[in-house]
């Protein structure tokens, strides 16, 4: 199963059971704050899902379970029925609203470039090249088969998150 990028920013909500939380509920509290950011949930089977919010609504969300990956609408409604069935831990982040719209953005984000290897081309320089061009989006890396891997977001071709497990 893929590995879900989730922003590391405040956390200012951590470790709870959805088997003690209403998530529709949670949602709407965090989308009626003066906030941005995201609430993460993982199950120990391996389905996690995150959703993305600002201080008015509900911007995007992503899915993921043994079935597949879901996003935006379908996403949501895959967090709320799996809810009752899977033991979420939840955690909530905040972050920057000049961040959260491309946190946002990422579920519908098209490949330019896919599975190039450092043979293929040097990491750097490609970095560099989509700095150049000025671009906003993700390079998402990672470091053979063993999970390690890093990913910077990019906003008008300067890098405003790094992010490395």
């Amino acid at each position: 199963m893929n590995k879900m990028p989730v922003p590391k920013g405040k956390v200012v909500f951590e470790g709870n059971s959805s088997y003690f939380i209403n998530i529709p509920k949670l949602l709407e509290h965090y989308t009626h704050q003066s906030m941005c950011g995201c609430v993460h949930l993982q199950a120990k089977s391996q389905a996690q899902g995150v959703v993305y919010f600002d201080s008015d609504q509900v911007l995007s969300a992503l899915y993921y379970d043994k079935t597949g990956k879901y996003k935006s609408r379908q996403a949501l409604e895959r967090i709320v029925e799996s809810d009752f069935m899977l033991d979420f831990s939840i955690s909530v982040v905040e972050l920057p609203e000049e961040e959260i719209y491309l946190w946002a953005q990422l579920p519908s984000a098209k490949h330019t470039h896919k599975d190039l290897s450092t043979t293929d081309s040097d990491l750097e320089e490609l970095t560099k090249d989509l700095q150049d061009q000025e671009l906003t989006g993700v390079i998402h890396s990672r470091l053979g088969n063993n999970g390690f891997g890093g990913m910077l977001l990019l906003q008008d071709g300067k890098v405003i998150c790094e992010e490395f497990s």
